[in-house]
This record gives C-alpha cells, sequence and structure tokens, in this order.
C-alpha cells in the first residue's frame, strides 16, 4: 500500500471481490455509496438518524473501505495489472486476461508462467523479496512522472556486483560472530554459579536423634523396707498373646441304618 501511495496508483490489498473489472458498473455504485457515507460524516449529517443507524452505517462505509478504499478513485479500468502470487489472486488475473489487461506477476516455482504476460521470477513468500520486486514497481512509475526513486538504480550510483567468494566471507563472518556469542553466554553462566549463594546444608537423620522411650513403660518408684533411696526402673506390661484356636472339626454324626423287616 505505500508503494501504491508512493507511485500515484491504484491497490487492493485485501480478498479480490469477483468483478472489480468485469463488472466494474456494479463496483462504481457501491465506490458512490462510500463517498456518500463520508460525505454525511464530514457534514455532521449523519447525527440525525438514530444511534443503531449510525452504527450500522459506519460499519458499512468501514466494510466499504476496507475491500474497495484503494480503487476508489479509479474512474476507468487499469491499463495494466500487478500481482503478488497469480495463485491466490487468479480471479484477478482471470478478469484481466479476459479483457486484455497485461498482468505482471511474480512467478515463483510453484506457479504456471504462461498465467501472466510478464512473469517476474521471485520469491512470493518471503517479505524481503515481495518489499523489493514491489519497490521496483513503483519506481518504474515513477521514473516516468519524474518522480525520486528509492530502490532502482540512479546515474551516479556505481555499486559492486556480489559475488560467490563475498557471501562466503560474509558466511564465515557470521559464524564467528555466533561462536564468540555463544561462549561469552556461557562464561556469563559460570560467572553466574560460581557467585550464587550455597545451598543450605540438608538436615540428616542424626541432627533429629532423640532418647529412645518405649510408649509401653512407666517409671515406678520402689522403695525398700529400710527406707533407701527409689530404684527407678522401667515396669513393663505384661504382654498377652492371644492364642488362636482351633476351630472344631466338624464330625458327622451319620444315624445307623435301621432295616426294619415286616414279617409275613
Amino acid at each position: 500500500m505505500e508503494e501504491s501511495l508512493r507511485s500515484g496508483s491504484f491497490y487492493v490489498n485485501q480478498r479480490w471481490l469477483g468483478g472489480i473489472l468485469t463488472n466494474y458498473r456494479t463496483i462504481q455504485k457501491r465506490i458512490r455509496r462510500l463517498v456518500e457515507i463520508e460525505e454525511m460524516e464530514t457534514s455532521g449529517s449523519i447525527n440525525i438518524y438514530p444511534k443503531k443507524e449510525i452504527a450500522q452505517l459506519r460499519k458499512e462505509a468501514l466494510r466499504l473501505e476496507n475491500f474497495l478504499g484503494g480503487i476508489k478513485e479509479m474512474k476507468k479500468l487499469p491499463d495494466a495489472l500487478f500481482v503478488v502470487d497469480p495463485i491466490e489472486d487468479h480471479i484477478a488475473v482471470a478478469e484481466a486476461r479476459k479483457l486484455h489487461i497485461p498482468v505482471f506477476g511474480i512467478v515463483d516455482t510453484n506457479t504456471d508462467p504462461e498465467a501472466v504476460d510478464y512473469p517476474i521470477p521471485g520469491n512470493d513468500d518471503a517479505v524481503k523479496s515481495i518489499k523489493l520486486i514491489v519497490s521496483l514497481m513503483a519506481d518504474a512509475i515513477v521514473e516516468t512522472k519524474g518522480g525520486l526513486l528509492t530502490a532502482a538504480y540512479q546515474e551516479g550510483e556505481i555499486t559492486d556486483d556480489i559475488t560467490m567468494k563475498d557471501v562466503i566471507i560474509n558466511v564465515v563472518q557470521q559464524n564467528e560472530e555466533n561462536e564468540r556469542r555463544r561462549r561469552a553466554r556461557n562464561e556469563e553462566r559460570r560467572a553466574q554459579q560460581t557467585t550464587r549463594r550455597p545451598f543450605p546444608p540438608r538436615r540428616r537423620d542424626f541432627d533429629f536423634k532423640r532418647e529412645t522411650d518405649t510408649d509401653d513403660s512407666a517409671e515406678v518408684s520402689v522403695t525398700s523396707a529400710a527406707g533407701s533411696a527409689d530404684d527407678k526402673r522401667p515396669a513393663r506390661r505384661p504382654v498377652v498373646k492371644k492364642v488362636e484356636e482351633a476351630p472344631a472339626e466338624k464330625t458327622e454324626t451319620t444315624a445307623p441304618k435301621t432295616t426294619d423287616k415286616v414279617a409275613e
């Protein structure tokens, strides 16, 4: 958008609405609607409507500005069309070819060069690549208008071409710089570890030793008959073992079989 404004060109930086070129009369009606709402906003006549209608009008104007703001001042069909990605903007390319409008486009490895009239080999996914090519296209337009160029070659500028040797030297320098930064980070971490306050020693089990007293023992004082000093010694409770009685064996009692004989 910046390069379009610099070169005085029209642009569409949102989704391409079908019929912008082939159905331009209908698009002009929507552009007039956008201009009408903007004039109402400028003159203040929009305030006579209720708040709900004002909100709807502003929402409509925002949507029209988003899709058609770049071609609001376009009074006729363009003489040429430049697209960044012919695959993404295939509708725009198809409309331009239908109206015999020449198409310039960045052609990547996944794009058919025959889809556009003037293919420009380049990467259409990288931001830097797109910015460079778009700035060169804008400079080509500005040059015809006598404006100031930003990226294209100008007279008086002498620059040496970049060779493979320069690329290798640049890569080696970057690797050395990365290695220096890595060593600096490691030294900083070692310094932080040495100056870090040591952790307190862990509490061992022997720090919590306590006298072993049996819960079931109690001190009792035994006084001798002669009135000697108390002899304190622990008295243990008697341990009663429960003996589990074996279950009584079940004896099967079978009644004697009696055979009654009936005397005839």
